[in-house]
């Protein structure tokens, strides 16, 4: 009997805390069977739904990207990157992307993207150092960029020189990318075809 009430209790206090959660961020999509839903809690947890299969367990965030650690073994993705708009699985061949639903809707705490269009430098490796009165124009929306040609500039490839993504690189780094994978790339900067940007210097490395 004592047995019994101690587990009861257990379960209670459990229950308990779980009515205590607050999400911190959550995404949702509706699907034809159930529905695409993730929920990440101020505790750690994360609870996460794909059609009518159902998974929790515990969650960290890095940068801008969130690594699920699921109770039990899944074959539900266990990385996405976090942007301003969506959760987008990494390394996962089903193109998994999440409406984010949640009001903290930023895709970095710790390094403020300076939003607004400036004049960046233009930093050409291949030419040790900026060319001369080579500048172009950055606009920033959150996680999301637009580099242009200005008048100092002729490159080849159009006025529009990149519109993507601005994604945090495992080495900290800033990079210019519409692919997720590229922030895993063990080469960038230089003519790798994924150009760097640096916000306090205002300088982009460009190929």
């Amino acid at each position: 009997m004592n047995r019994m009430i101690t587990s009861i209790l257990i379960i209670s206090a459990i229950v308990s805390c779980r009515d205590k959660r607050v999400v911190k961020h959550s995404g949702f999509d509706d699907m034809v069977v159930g529905s695409h839903t993730i929920n990440l809690f101020d505790n750690g947890e994360f609870e996460y739904e794909m059609g009518l299969g159902y998974e929790s367990g515990m969650y960290t965030i890095t940068s801008d990207t969130v690594t699920l650690l699921y109770d039990d073994k899944s074959n539900l993705p266990n990385k996405f990157l976090i942007t301003k708009d969506h959760f987008t699985a990494i390394r996962d061949t089903r193109n998994i992307k999440i409406s984010r639903t949640d009001t903290n809707r930023t895709t970095n705490t710790k390094i403020q993207i300076p939003n607004g269009t400036y004049t960046y430098e233009i930093y050409f490796p291949e030419f040790q150092g900026p060319m001369q009165n080579r500048t172009c124009s950055v606009t920033i929306n959150s996680s999301f960029i637009t580099i242009t040609q200005d008048q100092s500039t002729n490159l080849s490839g159009g006025q529009t020189m990149f519109s993507g993504n601005l994604i945090m690189h495992k080495s900290g780094k800033w990079i210019l990318t519409s692919n997720p994978e590229n922030k895993y790339a063990d080469e960038i900067g230089g003519c790798t075809g994924i150009p760097t940007i640096d916000f306090e210097k205002q300088i982009i490395e460009w190929c």
